[in-house]
C-alpha cells in the first residue's frame, strides 16, 4: 500500500461542498487502498463512466491521487488512492461565514452514508450488534454526561489516539471497518 499521510485540511468551500456528495464521499471510503476505476464501480455498484466525473474533481482537488499504474491488455489502468485517512475542515474554514452556511450539507453527508453502511451491514449479517459468542466487532451507543472542560479535553485525546491506534493495526488482508466518532458541547436550551 502506498504510503498516506494522516490528516488533510480542507480549507475551502469548493472541496468542502465536493466532499458532502455521497458518491465523492463512497469513492474517498473505498479509496483506502489503490483501486481502478473498474474496480471501484463494481464495488460501488455504479457505472464506471459516471465515476470518472468524481475521480478528476476529486484528484483535481488534491484528495486522492493516481498512486500507480498497470497494462490491462493494451490499455494502461490507473489505480486511485485517497492522500490522507483523515479529512478535516481547517479551522480557517470553521470560522469562515461559507462553512456556517454547508456545515448541515457536511454533516448531512457523513451521518448519511454512515448510516445506510451500517444498516446495510447490519442487514447482511455482516455486523452484529448482540454478540454473544465470537468476537465483538460492532458497537454502536450514545452518551450524553456533564464534564468539566479539562475532562473532555482528555476524552477527545483518547478518542483520537484510539483512532491512531486503529490505523496502526491495519492489515493489507483484513476485512474493512469504519469508526466514526463525535464529541461536542451540547448547546444547553435556556429555561
Amino acid at each position: 500500500m502506498a504510503r498516506i499521510k494522516a490528516v488533510f485540511e480542507i480549507d475551502d468551500i469548493e472541496t468542502l461542498k465536493l466532499l458532502a456528495n455521497p458518491i465523492a464521499m463512497a469513492v474517498v471510503e473505498f479509496l483506502s487502498r489503490p483501486l481502478s476505476a473498474t474496480e471501484l464501480a463494481r464495488k460501488l455498484e455504479v457505472p464506471r463512466t459516471r465515476l470518472y466525473h468524481h475521480l478528476n474533481r476529486l484528484a483535481d482537488r488534491g484528495i486522492i491521487k493516481v498512486a500507480a499504474t498497470r497494462k490491462v491488455g493494451a490499455i494502461e489502468e490507473r489505480l486511485y488512492q485517497v492522500v490522507a485517512r483523515t479529512y478535516r475542515a481547517s479551522a480557517k474554514l470553521v470560522g469562515s461565514a461559507e462553512f456556517g452556511e454547508q456545515i448541515e450539507l457536511v454533516l448531512t453527508a457523513i451521518l448519511d452514508a454512515t448510516r445506510s453502511e451500517l444498516a446495510r451491514a447490519l442487514q447482511l449479517g455482516v455486523a452484529k450488534l448482540d454478540q454473544r459468542s465470537g468476537l465483538r466487532s460492532t458497537a454502536l451507543g450514545r452518551s450524553r454526561v456533564n464534564l468539566a472542560p479539562e475532562a473532555a479535553h482528555a476524552f477527545v485525546a483518547e478518542l483520537e489516539a484510539l483512532e491512531r491506534r486503529m490505523e496502526k493495526a491495519e492489515v493489507e488482508d483484513g476485512a474493512p471497518y469504519a469508526l466514526v466518532f463525535t464529541m461536542y458541547p451540547v448547546p444547553v436550551a435556556e429555561e
